[in-house]
């Protein structure tokens, strides 16, 4: 035990050093990979070996990476935030989109993604970088919450220990000078670390990689035997082996495939065989294993399968694609991001998507707006408001029918409040005539005898 690994121990930590599979370490038992939960490193890897997985996270994080965000404080948008800045550029030769990208990817794999700001950890980060959840260990402090942050790589080891002086929303800190923020969704098994959202689908996935490697073999041996051809009389091991070597050599393989298999017996017999290659038709399997990862993931079928796709429902699934899967992990990002640039700037920010910015969500405020002033639920500027219009003269009214009347207006009460009978009281014709000069009817007198200043 080095001096470092003694000072975390009298000051209550569990300190472990950082095995090179990067990962969570409890104070009180073992890797949480033996106890059945994946590793952010074994996430990673099935993350590069099953392309439904790998098209899936993309996808997803695309679509969060294409979103522009919004600055508000204190509930107020505003514009050119010096956060905005930091975001647009935050080295390490990457973009905004790239930062985010990366986050979401890691998010979506391993469960959790952690940002790292460099620079003076008092005031606003002068640069941002992502550091990979398998390269990271953490160790457990005595309240069950990380107390220690181990980054292990072959280009940099750091340590992140946390603040004393950070009672409720921790920090953790490598000097001065950098500081991880931990994001996350949910809570597995221990705290402060997320869940992957594999977890819940692993087990199908490896179902997945065993048919694959199976019928990989299949194909490799000859995918089928075309007969059986077995040895008559007596012949020694010796002899035995020589044959079924030369047969493995001649027979097996694809390019063999459809030869003739040996096997021992008395004297030389040929029998032809019939057999169906059912093991490789295994189409149902991975149909089902894809169901169950872009399912997971919230992905709508006709996205990843074009046989189902049509021009009604493939732009609903955009729309749908967003709202359950994109806009939620933008959520989960941006609120990360948000909580650390509030520290730093020592204002109460929150990051917001900009709708409009984005073709999917625009067609589809477009469409709300249209559905809602149709039904005359909300005013024509309420609805130009929700698309980026500017406010129209008298759109401010929600005009129904008959005679367009506005609805918060009513004819028939409060016309003493509305008309000064001293100055501009109505007139009240001595007799009830139409425009015509004709006498009106008895229905007319009945109606206006209702009207306040009307004739008896």
């Amino acid at each position: 035990m080095n001096i470092y690994q003694k000072l975390l121990s009298a000051l209550g930590f569990k300190a472990v050093s950082a095995p090179k599979n990067a990962e969570h370490v409890r104070a009180y038992r073992l890797f949480l990979g033996s106890q059945g939960t994946l590793r952010p490193r074994e996430c990673w890897q099935l993350y590069n070996s099953v392309g439904t997985l790998a098209k899936s996270v993309d996808l997803i994080a695309e679509c969060v990476a294409s979103l522009k965000p919004v600055v508000k404080i204190n509930g107020e948008i505003v514009e050119d935030h010096p956060a905005l800045d930091v975001l647009a550029v935050p080295g390490f030769n990457r973009t905004r989109r790239r930062l985010i990208k990366q986050l979401a990817v890691q998010q979506l794999v391993t469960g959790n993604c952690y940002l790292s700001l460099l620079g003076n950890v008092k005031v606003p980060p002068s640069a941002l970088d992502v550091l990979r959840a398998q390269n990271i260990t953490i160790i457990e402090g005595p309240d069950g919450w990380p107390g220690t942050y181990q980054l292990n790589d072959q280009y940099q080891h750091q340590n992140f220990r946390r603040d004393p002086e950070s009672i409720i929303d921790f920090r953790w800190f490598d000097g001065p000078f950098s500081e991880i923020i931990p994001i996350y969704d949910i809570e597995g098994d221990v705290r402060g670390v997320g869940l992957s959202p594999l977890q819940a689908v692993v087990e199908e996935i490896n179902l997945k990689l065993t048919g694959m490697r199976h019928n990989r073999s299949l194909l490799t041996n000859g995918a089928k035997t075309s007969g059986v051809m077995s040895i008559k009389g007596s012949i020694t091991p010796e002899q035995f082996a020589s044959v079924r070597e030369q047969a493995q050599e001649q027979l097996s393989g694809h390019d063999n495939a459809g030869r003739i298999m040996f096997a021992s017996g008395d004297g030389l017999d040929f029998k032809p065989t019939t057999m169906s290659n059912v093991d490789m038709d295994y189409s149902e399997l991975i149909k089902m294993v894809d169901d169950a990862i872009i399912t997971r993931y919230s992905i709508p079928g006709p996205l990843y399968n074009s046989d189902t796709q049509t021009l009604d429902n493939y732009k609903e699934s955009w729309r749908a694609l967003y709202e359950n899967a994109a806009l939620p992990l933008f959520t989960v990002i941006y609120s990360g991001l948000a909580r650390a640039f509030s520290q730093r700037f020592d204002e109460y920010i929150e990051f917001e998507h900009d709708k409009l910015s984005n073709s999917v969500l625009a067609d589809a405020a477009v469409d709300k707006a249209i559905k809602l002033s149709g039904a005359r639920l909300v005013t024509p500027n309420e609805a130009r408001e929700e698309i980026g219009f500017e406010p129209m003269a008298g759109g401010d009214a929600i005009w129904d029918l008959p005679g367009m009347i506005p609805q918060f207006e009513d004819m028939w009460t409060g016309y003493e409040d509305v008309i000064d009978h001293e100055s501009a009281k109505p007139r009240t014709p001595s007799k009830l005539e139409d425009q015509t000069g004709k006498e009106t009817g008895e229905g007319a007198r009945k109606l206006l005898s209702v009207l306040p200043g009307g004739a008896a």
